[in-house]
């Protein structure tokens, strides 16, 4: 599941009651083209809206890779920045390989095993 600030891992074993897993926090009022999930990752292809330090607002187009249970944007795995929207990505999901293809470059990306991941450890902690 996924809003403009955040997405939402959800487990849905007991459908009357659904447990958020994981919480992503995303840019503010974001636009999520696309997502896609594995064991290892949340992927993201997004434009926001984003303030320069000239204080112009700017739309910013990326696509954010999160290790599954990281919480926000800002310590995202991986980040790939793209010049417009027309981006069409895809996820070979067994061995972790991300395609990228824009306007003028085509690129295959290798996506490496995190070397530390961060999970809650107390079950009260989960979906806050």
């Amino acid at each position: 599941m996924a809003n403009r600030h955040a997405i939402y891992e959800v487990d849905f074993t007991n459908q009357l009651k659904a447990n958020i897993v994981a919480k992503y926090s995303i840019m503010s009022e974001s636009h999520i083209h696309s997502l896609w999930v594995n064991n290892d990752y949340v992927i993201a292809q997004i434009t926001a809206n984003v303030t320069s330090t000239t204080n112009e607002t700017t739309l910013y187009n990326s696509t954010m890779v999160f290790s599954r249970g990281t919480r926000s944007y800002l310590n995202a795995h991986e980040v790939f920045d793209h010049k417009s929207s027309n981006v069409i990505i895809d996820l070979q999901r067994e061995d972790n390989l991300l395609l990228i293809i824009e306007e003028h470059q085509t690129s295959l990306h290798k996506l490496n095993v995190p070397l530390l991941l961060v999970y809650p450890v107390d079950s009260s902690v989960l979906g806050k």
